[in-house]
């Protein structure tokens, strides 16, 4: 939900176009891949669900996802995508993909995107909404039982697909 809502705003002020096609935003893209930023939003872009690469331990599929797996991927886009395009199909490694494009268009780090086209327009102070709240804030899910389930990575390149990380510099003021 906030990284499409960054993605609207940021559309809405022409920083970039829904339309505007992924390697136009990130040099590592293979050119042709036909992949949009819009694609990546509506789930449409053909990327699998979970990032690829090696697995991570079980209940955290997203704990091997770095930052140079995420580059390594994008290396590998038009082989990577092997769902059709235009179809819709769940994919949180679209998502990681979209936010790293808007980090990279945009020169700020994904918290501080989250603050200004999401939280501040709401109301809500900067920080209000991040990947690394206090424990007593933290949402924990639930399985069988109520038994407490192991918590996936959300940090790093992942972040995107879930919520807001710690902020750092920003040109765009």
């Amino acid at each position: 939900m906030f990284t499409g809502t960054v993605l609207t705003r940021l559309a809405k002020e022409g920083v970039v176009g829904l339309d505007t096609p992924l390697e136009e935003c990130l040099e590592e893209v293979p050119a042709g891949t036909g992949i949009t930023l819009r694609h990546l939003a509506e789930h449409t872009s053909g990327l699998p669900r979970l990032p690829v690469g090696p697995a991570g331990p079980p209940g955290d599929p997203c704990a091997t996802f770095t930052e140079q797996a995420l580059r390594a991927t994008l290396r590998e886009l038009d082989r990577v995508a092997t769902g059709p395009m235009g179809k819709e199909d769940y994919s949180n490694l679209g998502y990681a993909v979209l936010g790293h494009a808007l980090t990279t268009v945009t020169g700020c780090s994904y918290q501080q995107l989250v603050d200004r086209q999401v939280l501040l327009p709401l109301g809500l102070d900067v920080g209000a909404v991040t990947a690394l709240p206090p424990r007593e804030q933290r949402l924990v899910p639930r399985g069988l039982f109520g038994r407490p389930r192991p918590l996936w990575t959300l940090t790093g390149p992942i972040l995107p697909a879930a919520c807001g990380p710690p902020a750092g510099p920003c040109p765009r003021s």
